[in-house]
């Protein structure tokens, strides 16, 4: 590890291919502005309840495992507030441009596949293979003119 990694923040990255075993080279990667201060995973187990006639007490089976989610909320902005110095000189995506980024590599279909991609998030030491299941859009900053300044997804 070099000396600049030491100071290096890692990004949350969500990464998109075209197939399920999520091999070769992705189709795209999403870098989170900032990270989440926290994520929620929930692990679901289902069981089947048979009861006997005549019986007070039921017998439960194991039936399946569901599979896991992953809950984040990534907050996208466009105040140029994670931008200093000779940065802010080159300019920066707008909110609408990072929703639709965002959107276009997790939500909507890939015509090459006929459906949306399989997903990597990697942050630390998370690596979760997923697809997304629902994502929510919640623009919170505006401009003089009504543009987004800021918003927050959460999938």
């Amino acid at each position: 590890m070099g000396l600049l990694n030491l100071f290096k923040l890692e990004k949350l990255k969500i990464k998109a291919y075209k197939n399920g075993k999520r091999a070769g080279l992705p189709v795209g990667t999403f870098e989170a502005m900032f990270n989440p201060e926290s994520f929620k995973q929930k692990f679901a187990v289902v069981y089947s309840k048979n009861q006997g006639r005549n019986s007070s007490g039921m017998k439960v089976n194991y039936d399946r495992s569901l599979p896991s989610d992953l809950n984040l909320k990534l907050v996208l902005d466009g105040t140029n507030v994670d931008k200093f110095g000779i940065e802010l000189l080159f300019g920066s995506k707008t909110v609408t441009e990072r929703v639709t980024e965002f959107l276009d590599l997790t939500f909507h279909m890939n015509g090459a596949i006929h459906q949306p991609n399989f997903l990597v998030v990697e942050w630390g030491d998370l690596i979760f293979s997923c697809r997304l299941g629902s994502v929510d859009v919640n623009y919170t900053s505006f401009d003089r003119s009504g543009l987004s300044a800021a918003c927050g997804t959460g999938y």
